[in-house]
């Protein structure tokens, strides 16, 4: 049995949902029969493929504008690049989100609301009930009326703001100021809910991209939202939707419910103009009545602020660059980079001579001088003077093309270690596909290149080497992050 009807057998054991076939047979003859066929798919995985069929195939997908994950594991080295033209991100889950409360300028219902409660005046008991935001917003004010309008933007001018919020409490009936709870969650929230609404610049990038700027008719659904939402920020002054949901917080219900209705009601009111613009660009353009969903527009204002977009290069151009500036990075000894360089050196090796280095025992030593040989015309090529360290690449001739079934799978997988924050986890071929099938409404965890050292044990160990390979790679050979 072949390893494509193994692997296709195991696969389809993995519960009844799996649907799976597999096809015995070379991928450049697949390729010579039909250009169309890799055009079925909605993300193609590539492993251990030669250049001479890596690079075609790349073109390929590229101009179809299909996903390509290309892997590679030999010994206890792996790597995986991602070649993606666009990829979307609109729910990111950033590892802090503070509250959205917009208490520097509250839109004309919130404000008379907050207006309405006279923190000062009220007895104890209706004190201890008072939500933390109404508190903020009511010392806030008291505040700015001593500084010209101005938000507390230092520690120092928050820390009076602070001060003021802990020098209320009213007396009890023994004569003790005690502070409430309530009152306590109301200084908690001075340092980051006093901040002025602003367009972070992460969604600003995203505003001022041109698709957004001019959608066409061949623009993406998102696009279109994108650019509704640019006129919904223009028209705010410069203020993304409010989110519309509130933390819990220590307060009486009606006082928590009515409070959260008000910001609920402006979510849903901002998020239904740019549904009927977005709706409304979508006819101008000749887009069909139902390309503009309004589910998904209620999520692209939720998470405005999280918007990104990650464009990547193609991986043909990558090995037909006459040049690559890879000078600085070999220098560093803690590059992964040289790495790179031994692969790209392995694949022009099979492309010759049709084996991997080593892979014959007697031919050990020559083989490491006939690796060296090309890594050292690769580097010419490239314009680089360095010249890689022997025992380097002695180590990957010495796995004489074989693949460790540990390190295979630590490539492949999709667990992530625990106690690691999500901006820095990192994210293996079979999580890389899932992202990217669902393409515009999950994680920021997309990268461009990984590069897996020998040794690093699992995930949690020389996670900074990792994080840093991924950057340095994606940096060279192109692509944005």
């Amino acid at each position: 049995m072949s390893r494509a009807q193994v692997a296709t057998q195991s696969l389809l054991e993995l519960n009844p949902d799996v649907r799976g076939d597999y096809i015995d047979e070379l991928p450049e003859h697949v390729m010579s029969h039909s250009q169309d066929f890799f055009s079925n798919f909605s993300v193609v995985i590539a492993t251990a493929l030669p250049e001479k069929v890596l690079v075609p195939l790349s073109r390929h997908l590229w101009e179809a504008n299909i996903p390509l994950l290309v892997c590679r594991s030999i010994g206890f080295l792996g790597y995986m690049r991602l070649q993606v033209k666009e990829h979307i991100v609109i729910e990111a889950h950033p590892d802090n989100e503070n509250p959205d409360l917009r208490l520097d300028k509250p839109w004309p219902a919130l404000k008379e609301h907050l207006d309405s409660i006279n923190v000062a005046t009220l007895d104890r008991k209706a004190r201890s009930h008072v939500p933390p935001v109404v508190i903020l917003y009511y010392y806030l004010n008291k505040y700015r009326e001593f500084h010209e309008g101005a938000l507390p933007r230092t520690r120092a001018e928050k820390d009076v703001l602070r001060k003021m919020i802990r020098d209320s409490p009213v007396p009890d009936e023994n004569g003790l100021k005690v502070l409430d709870e309530n009152f306590e969650e109301a200084v908690r929230y001075v340092n980051t809910c006093c901040e002025p609404a602003r367009v972070p610049g992460n969604t600003r990038t995203v505003l001022e991209d041109e698709r957004c700027a001019n959608p066409t008719q061949r623009s993406t659904p998102f696009w279109v939202m994108c650019a509704a939402l640019r006129e919904l920020v223009e028209e705010e002054g410069g203020a993304l939707p409010v989110r519309g949901s509130l933390p819990d917080m220590a307060a009486d219900t009606d006082s928590y419910v009515t409070l959260q209705r008000l910001y609920h009601a402006r979510a849903q009111s901002q998020a239904e103009r740019v549904y009927r613009r977005a709706a409304q660009i979508a006819r101008d353009l000749g887009m069909p009545q139902d390309v503009i969903s309004e589910s998904e527009v209620k999520l692209l204002c939720k998470h405005a602020s999280e918007l990104h977009v990650i464009r990547g290069s193609c991986v043909a151009d990558e090995y037909q660059r006459a040049s690559l500036d890879l000078s600085s990075y070999l220098e560093d000894p803690d590059s992964l980079m040289f790495y790179y360089v031994i692969l790209r050196g392995l694949e022009r090796f099979v492309g010759e001579f049709n084996a991997y280095p080593g892979q014959f025992d007697d031919q050990v030593e020559p083989d490491v001088l006939k690796l060296k040989g090309i890594i050292n015309r690769l580097l010419s090529e490239w314009g680089c003077s360095q010249v890689l360290r022997d025992e380097r690449v002695h180590e990957v001739c010495r796995y004489g093309g074989r693949r460790a079934a540990l390190r295979v799978g630590c490539v492949g997988r999709v667990r992530r270690p625990r106690g690691h924050q999500a901006g820095h986890q990192p994210v293996q071929a079979a999580e890389q596909r899932v992202l990217l099938r669902r393409h515009h409404v999950k994680f920021r965890h997309v990268l461009p290149v990984t590069i897996r050292p020998p040794g690093d044990g699992w995930w949690d160990s020389k996670l900074a080497y990792f994080r840093s390979g991924a950057w340095e790679a994606q940096q060279i050979l192109g692509g944005a992050y």
